[in-house]
């Protein structure tokens, strides 16, 4: 079973490495390890999800992604995601849910 990691830096970016998939994704981004890093973040900044390190993400993956937005918005965080890739894009299009994943 493949995972993933993230890891935040000083300028709001949080990276996801690995795979993003129902095999992968156990809980609550903000309930797992978002509340590890919480403390890390500026609140004035946006956040910025930077998707270039995934390899795999399908269906549940793209749930997951929409619940960390929307749980970020309800924490005060305006949220961004860069290099989205295209298996992503995809899916959010087939699924109508492309206004919900926010692209800077």
């Amino acid at each position: 079973m493949s995972s993933y990691s993230t890891s935040v830096d000083a300028e709001n970016k949080v990276t996801f490495d690995g795979d993003l998939t129902m095999y992968s994704i156990h809980k609550d981004w903000w309930l797992s390890e978002g509340k590890h890093t919480l403390s890390a973040l500026n609140k004035q900044s946006p956040i910025t999800f930077n998707l270039e390190r995934l390899t795999r993400i399908d269906s549940a993956g793209l749930a997951w992604l929409i619940n960390i937005v929307r749980d970020s918005q309800a924490k005060g965080f305006k949220v961004f995601f860069t290099h989205i890739p295209d298996d992503l894009a995809n899916l959010a299009k087939i699924s109508d849910a492309s206004a919900l994943l926010p692209v800077q």
